[in-house]
């Protein structure tokens, strides 16, 4: 495997989300979402991993847990291109691929990158963009392909025509480009747009239109690359998050009367035999020992339920941990 570096954008202020706090600082299953972006490029084995920072920065690198990221401040937000641009500095000297993601996509898997990076390494493209067709793909990006099916761009939605918001492929915004092409790309970058940005998304053109090799490999699970830009788009991706996290408990041998009403942060503890009752919240750093029933709609915040315990329904337990 090629050396892989990452950048992690997170400098957006994410204005449709309402909110005062930066939008990657947003919790998910009671961590700050960007958490789980790091999580995945870490699992998959990368290193280094920048991270773009802009509005609210301080916020946004006091939420992040990992101690092994780098940041870069992005004085200026103009644009996705000009966001990765300002990594330059940091991968100075670096040689290898740098993988591309956006910090506001908290269910991407280390499993898909490690994919990714894969079908890139085989195919020594330039560019290798990771692709998928959501049921719906208002708001996205569209996949160009020329008349043999080649990949040749991407247009943004609001740049798009009508013909063009009628493809179904989307970009998800996850990218691998080879660092010996990625800047000289971007230095090439124009922001003659809808939005008077300078689009990362321009450099598949770019690179194609030099006769650079470039490729979209397609994403079976659509559900790992939706963006979280509003309030709604975080409560769907949230319940993707506690999904997961009940199907991991339920594999380690705790049962859950209904799955699809149980609300388990990602700090909480679980041993086997327990059975959790339907509408049940556990959050914080609540640990649940051995063969415990919780009743259903317990709710419990930062607390140690001793083996063997019988929660009554509808009980509200609040610790100190």
């Amino acid at each position: 495997m090629v050396d892989t570096a990452a950048v992690i954008l997170a400098a957006g202020k994410g204005t449709r989300m309402r909110s005062w706090i930066p939008k990657v600082v947003h919790p998910i299953a009671g961590r700050p979402m960007i958490n789980y972006v790091i999580d995945a490029v870490e699992a998959a084995g990368i290193d280094p991993i920048v991270v773009v920072v802009g509005h609210g920065a301080e916020e946004v690198e006091g939420a992040v847990e990992s101690g092994r990221v780098r940041y870069v401040r992005q004085g200026e937000q103009l644009g996705t291109g000009h966001a990765v641009a300002c990594a330059k500095q940091v991968l100075t000297g670096f040689s290898g691929d740098v993988l591309i993601l956006c910090g506001d996509t908290p269910n991407i898997r280390a499993e898909t990158i490690r994919g990714l990076l894969s079908a890139h390494n085989q195919t020594e493209d330039a560019i290798t963009v990771l692709s998928a067709r959501p049921p719906e793909p208002a708001g996205y990006g569209r996949i160009l392909r020329g008349p043999g099916g080649d990949f040749c761009g991407i247009v943004e939605e609001k740049d798009a025509d009508q013909d063009q918001r009628a493809i179904k492929e989307v970009n998800t915004g996850v990218y691998v480009v080879d660092i010996r092409f990625l800047f000289p790309l971007l230095d090439l970058v124009q922001n003659d747009n809808a939005q008077g940005e300078y689009y990362l998304t321009d450099i598949v053109g770019l690179a194609s239109a030099q006769g650079l090799p470039v490729s979209a490999v397609s994403l079976a699970h659509h559900e790992e690359i939706l963006g979280v830009n509003s309030k709604e788009d975080l409560a769907l991706a949230q319940s993707i998050r506690f999904r997961r996290i009940v199907k991991q408990w339920m594999s380690k041998g705790v049962e859950f009367k209904d799955p699809s009403s149980a609300y388990v942060d990602a700090s909480v503890r679980i041993a086997r035999g327990t059975l959790v009752g339907a509408g049940c919240v556990l959050t914080g750093n609540t640990v649940v020992g051995e063969e415990v029933i919780l009743g259903d709609r317990a709710r419990v915040e930062n607390a140690h339920i001793p083996p063997g315990t019988i929660v009554s329904p509808g009980t509200l337990i609040i610790g100190s941990n």
